[in-house]
């Protein structure tokens, strides 16, 4: 059999070709890993009930705006793991907002954060992630205290506008005392147009107070809760099954949730919030 010759540059051509085919390949991975369909396309999915579907990464086209207002749904990045949440408080002077912080555990600072307006599959760049309440962990559980904590700020791009009451739930007062016990109070959860109201109660949580509701939905919370008669008291956050009440063990499941208080997170963390 007759030697073929040594071709350096033919070894070194194939050599950078499998290179190029191995970085689209991980590329790809990383892509699907991250919940993106193609480069366009975000998969969402709410905790506890069945996926969303696909979200459509969609481009605001230059000098369009777009409005974001309290109870709007919103993500960070790819949610896939954590699923959407609800924007709890906008502070147009400041242009930030609050979320959640276990919707953030899995991204990095500086994240953008994506709009999903209701009725829509479209997912619209509104901001950057910018930080959680310094004493929330996100390897600390669901826990009450690392819950009472459950804070997330983002800051909105220039793109963003605000309507003329940005906080149509609860309005702009923030209470800067925890709830008493039998205070009437309600909460916008995630998915939901109607504020459900109920009652303050604290339970072997201890100092931190659960808003016990007739019927509120499983699944992702989030949303705003305010005094009834007005006041933004904080951020519905863990669900709370019935047999975790004491004594209180005949309230339905799902039925109550625990509030992260804007007041405790003011008095713990007053240099990170998006309000002074």
């Amino acid at each position: 059999m007759k030697n073929l010759p040594f071709n350096p540059q033919a070894l070194t051509a194939i050599a950078t070709v499998l290179g190029l085919i191995i970085s689209v390949l991980s590329l790809l991975s990383i892509g699907l890993s991250l919940g993106f369909a193609g480069s366009s396309h975000l998969q969402q999915y709410e905790p506890n009930l069945k996926p969303q579907g696909n979200v459509k990464v969609t481009p605001l086209k230059p000098g369009e705006t777009i409005n974001v207002a309290q109870g709007d749904t919103v993500f960070t990045a790819s949610t896939n793991k954590f699923g959407i949440c609800t924007l709890g408080y906008v502070n147009p002077a400041t242009r930030t907002g609050l979320y959640p912080a276990h919707c953030t555990t899995q991204f990095p600072v500086g994240s953008p954060v994506y709009l999903n307006p209701k009725g829509t599959t479209n997912a619209i760049e509104i901001g950057t992630f910018t930080g959680t309440n310094t004493n929330y962990s996100p390897l600390g559980g669901q826990t009450a205290a690392n819950n009472a904590n459950n804070l997330a700020y983002i800051t909105f791009n220039d793109s963003v506008t605000f309507t003329a009451n940005p906080n149509r739930h609860s309005g702009d007062l923030i209470q800067t005392h925890a709830p008493d016990e039998g205070t009437r109070a309600c909460a916008l959860l995630t998915g939901t147009d109607t504020p459900k109201c109920g009652t303050i109660i604290y339970t072997t949580y201890g100092d931190y107070p659960v808003i016990a509701l007739d019927d509120a939905p499983a699944g992702e919370a989030g949303g705003p809760v305010w005094i009834e008669t007005g006041g933004m008291i904080g951020l519905a956050t863990l669900p709370i099954a019935g047999n975790r009440f004491t004594p209180e063990n005949t309230i339905e499941p799902f039925s109550g949730y625990l509030v992260t208080t804007l007041s405790h997170a003011y008095d713990r963390d007053r240099a990170s919030l998006p309000f002074h």
